[in-house]
């Protein structure tokens, strides 16, 4: 039973060693962010990428995602972004490239970006915790996975 214990212990620890803490960030027009492990949002971290129309920021995901803790209450704001490879898609069990569980009086914002290559975007609200979503394109390679099941949609 100990070394049973003591294993799922390590297991634990090996899953949580590829996310990454994010604080608080920021990224301008024309700048650049390259995830090379989870961006994790927790406590009140905020994470603002916003460029503009003639100078949009990029996100590269790597295949990586940006997701919050449990009872995240900060916000996110993303706008004229460019975001390339965020999540995972039916190659492997889906990793959403943005899910967020929105608490309190959190804020979600993103309009006017561009996902290629992507996987789905997860939003959860509670609270008084609001969502926008406008705007954006989702490009036909998308790795979002599409079920032709009714019973899924």
């Amino acid at each position: 039973m100990k070394t049973t214990n003591c294993l799922v212990c390590i297991l634990a620890l090996m899953d949580c060693a590829h996310l990454a803490s994010a604080a608080s960030q920021t990224l301008g027009p024309g700048q650049a962010l390259t995830l090379n492990e989870d961006l994790v949002l927790s406590g009140n971290d905020s994470l603002e990428m916003s460029g503009s129309a003639d100078k949009p920021c990029t996100i590269t995901g790597n295949r990586h995602q940006i997701v919050t803790a449990e009872k995240w209450t900060g916000s996110v704001k993303i706008a004229h972004c460019n975001m390339t490879q965020l999540g995972t898609g039916a190659d492997k069990p889906q990793f959403y490239a943005i899910d967020v569980h929105a608490g309190g009086d959190s804020t979600i914002s993103m309009e006017d970006c561009v996902f290629d290559q992507c996987a789905g975007v997860s939003i959860y609200n509670s609270g008084n915790s609001t969502a926008v979503f406008r705007r954006n394109t989702v490009l036909e390679n998308s790795a979002a996975p599409v079920s032709k099941d009714v019973g899924n949609s």
